[in-house]
């Protein structure tokens, strides 16, 4: 029983607690509430046993529970009798039934809130999860956690508290059972702990199982997202057969586990109910040859004795159930310890309404792991001023977008957004501030209008917005020819648009957000070289209207810049406009070369 009672520990009635409150000692006093009108109408067999045996007149002999309800009946004017015994059973378990009623609609209730509470809580983790630990943290284990381990956890709860209502009726059975017969509480403890040695190995092999069911739930998302993500890769190259082969293996093995798991909760149906017949078989005889009980008080006995077993062998039913999802318990736990410790801070910040002025980077080092990446650099970029970054794979380009859209803190040095340092700002109104276009354009399974606005309501002013946003991204004559035009469904990833479309609408989205900053990384280096000069024309015609920073690959799309920045090992090596480069920098100069020879 010790470590039955083990997952009642304060850890996880803690964890409950926390989502739940007060409306968990609800549950628990009406499980209290089911088990004592329960055993009060059990009780009245103990006297319809001694009035049907020994007929109206009681005997010297009569138990102290009869001759108590006799006193009691008495005291409110009645006779005991057969006819009074049913009507106070019936009464009682019709009580019981109003009650049972109760609990299960105040169960499923709390249930839905704890669940929908968990959720809540979660996506507000995510939401706030620093971008450096997202990029470290396992994909597949979060998009598991949000999704199939929550519907594990529900039946976790369901499990948990079914097993909690069924110890307190152990517990009350046990109670009376000492107090009608001594002899048959010792029996009671005798038996469950039996039972219990009975079924502790099967519960410990299936933690172990739950937990790796888990593991591969985790390892089965991850492939599936990068198969998603990779699709077109995979086909292309003849992969699909090779990565499916892994996703096919991973499915087998979960299978497996799940299996493990399936057997051994019929192992526990199965053996529940002929190890309850066998501890009772043994008590009856041990009560007849060694104690010489009479029959009525070997009944009532029994009938507690029954209900004390039954619900214990229930209580480890639902024990080994929960087990079952021990494995999505913990992973729940970790992952949000894991979002809260790498949560960003907001608090004590000021409000933040557009940049005015200016950006500046001051003696900036930030590093990855043991890595540095940006390197004592400083830079000033002023409002509405169009710069390009540009260097090779690993110079840092990247990563200084990333820290100037607030996505990397430093590790030493300052960010400022006009003299105000970028942590004492509050970052979602800065980042609200920010259009981030990419080379792999961000479209969603939805309409146009929706991807565009961000699913804003469709008003009329709206609907101005949204068009003068398609008009500045050159996209509106395409829209304006699709049947359903601004409702037209783009597919996933908008897999039914070129590469220049899907760009398009992206900068119609940042624009109609009145993003103040835009940042383009690598946004045209996929596109073919007319949908290039097509977007660089878009943004040659927003020029110093926005703060534009553009990482580029393609120097021909950089070269009506403000200023091109050359970056090196996280350095600012040098930085101008195209043609005093041109004129001044060797290094420009062979790139320049090398891509008019490609």
């Amino acid at each position: 029983m010790k470590k039955l009672l083990g997952i009642f520990n304060f850890s996880t009635f803690k964890f409950y607690y926390k989502y739940i409150g007060n409306k968990l000692l609800v549950q628990i006093v009406l499980s209290v509430l089911i088990s004592v009108l329960d055993s009060l109408g059990l009780s009245m067999f103990f006297p319809l046993f001694e009035v049907i045996s020994k007929g109206a007149e009681v005997e010297e002999e009569s138990s102290k529970l009869y001759l108590f309800l006799e006193k009691l009946f008495h005291l409110f004017g009645l006779e005991i009798n057969i006819v009074s015994i049913l009507v106070l059973l019936s009464i009682f378990f019709i009580l019981k039934g109003i009650a049972q009623y109760l609990y299960t609609i105040f169960f499923t209730k709390v249930r839905m809130e704890f669940i929908r509470d968990l959720r809540i809580e979660l996506i507000e983790d995510l939401k706030n999860y620093s971008y450096k630990s997202f990029v470290k943290s396992d994909s597949g284990r979060v998009q598991n956690v949000l999704t199939g381990e929550i519907d594990r956890l529900a039946n976790g709860y369901i499990n948990y508290f079914s097993m909690l209502q069924n110890l307190i009726f152990v517990i009350i059975y046990v109670v009376i059972v000492f107090v009608i017969d001594f002899q048959f509480a010792i029996l009671v403890a005798i038996g469950g702990s039996i039972t219990n040695i009975l079924f502790n190995r099967i519960f410990t092999y299936t933690k172990k199982t739950s937990n790796e069911l888990t593991k591969k739930n985790n390892s089965f998302q991850g492939f599936v997202i990068q198969f998603m993500n990779n699709y077109k890769y995979l086909k292309a190259t003849g992969n699909m057969t090779r990565y499916s082969e892994m996703l096919v293996s991973d499915v087998r093995k979960i299978e497996m586990n799940g299996k493990k798991i399936g057997k051994l909760g019929g192992i526990v149906t199965a053996i529940r109910e002929p190890a309850l017949v066998i501890i009772i078989s043994i008590v009856i005889g041990i009560q007849l040859t060694f104690f010489n009980g009479n029959l009525s008080t070997i009944l009532v006995s029994l009938l507690f004795f029954y209900r004390a077993l039954g619900y214990l062998m229930v209580v480890q039913n639902f024990y080994n159930n929960f087990l079952m999802v021990s494995g999505s318990f913990q992973n729940i736990l970790g992952i949000s310890a894991d979002m809260k410790r790498d949560r960003e801070n907001f608090e004590n910040r000021e409000e933040f309404h557009g940049l005015t002025k200016k950006i500046e980077l001051k003696n900036a080092v930030f590093a990855y792991d043991d890595t540095t990446i940006i390197n004592q650099l400083n830079l000033t970029i002023n409002k509405n001023e169009t710069i390009a970054f540009i260097g090779e794979s690993g110079s840092g380009k990247t990563t200084l977008a990333n820290i100037i859209a607030g996505l990397f803190t430093l590790n030493s040095g300052e960010l400022r957004i006009d003299g105000q340092l970028i942590q004492n700002i509050k970052i979602n109104e800065y980042r609200n501030k920010i259009g981030y276009i990419t080379q792999e354009s961000v479209i969603f399974s939805d309409t146009i209008f929706n991807n565009v606005s961000f699913w804003a309501p469709k008003t009329l002013e709206n609907l101005k917005k949204f068009n003068e946003a398609i008009e500045k991204a050159s996209i509106k004559k395409f829209i304006d020819s699709l049947p359903q035009k601004e409702e037209t469904i783009l597919g996933n990833n908008g897999i039914n648009l070129s590469g220049g479309q899907r760009q398009r609408i992206s900068i119609a989205r940042e624009l109609y957000k009145n993003a103040e900053i835009l940042i383009l990384d690598e946004a045209t280096s996929a596109l073919d070289s007319e949908t290039e000069k097509e977007i660089k024309n878009n943004i040659d015609n927003i020029k110093g209207d926005y703060t534009i920073i553009i990482i580029a690959h393609r120097l021909s799309t950089i070269k009506d810049v403000d200023r091109i920045i050359i970056m090196d090992k996280g350095k600012i090596i040098d930085q101008g406009n195209f043609q005093d480069l041109l004129a001044r920098n060797s290094q420009f100069q062979t790139l320049i070369h090398q891509q008019r020879n490609t």
